[in-house]
């Protein structure tokens, strides 16, 4: 009954990855975004790299400096992930 409702690890990704995935395709660099959000380089890299966890009011602060919502950012797909980390391999 539940099968269908669970997801399967690989399609779950995580915020880090999903804003990585949108600076590389949006051509923006993490320092403009660091300094336009208030954060350091230093913190923005390890949110970035999952050294530290983003919160709800980080990530919507995070978006605007990008010109982004968190929906934006949650609507990335799994796949279109997967085929980033391929060309970039």
């Amino acid at each position: 009954m539940y099968r269908n409702t669970v997801l399967e690890r690989k399609d779950i990704m995580k915020v880090c990855d999903r804003l990585k995935l949108y600076i590389d395709k949006s051509g923006l660099k993490q320092k403009v975004i660091a300094e336009k959000s208030g954060f350091s380089e230093n913190q923005m890299s390890q949110m970035l790299n999952d050294k530290r966890s983003i919160s709800a009011d980080e990530l919507e602060i995070i978006c605007n400096a990008m010109g982004t919502s968190p929906n934006e950012i949650y609507s990335i797909r799994s796949d279109e992930f997967a085929s980033h980390e391929k060309r970039l391999a």
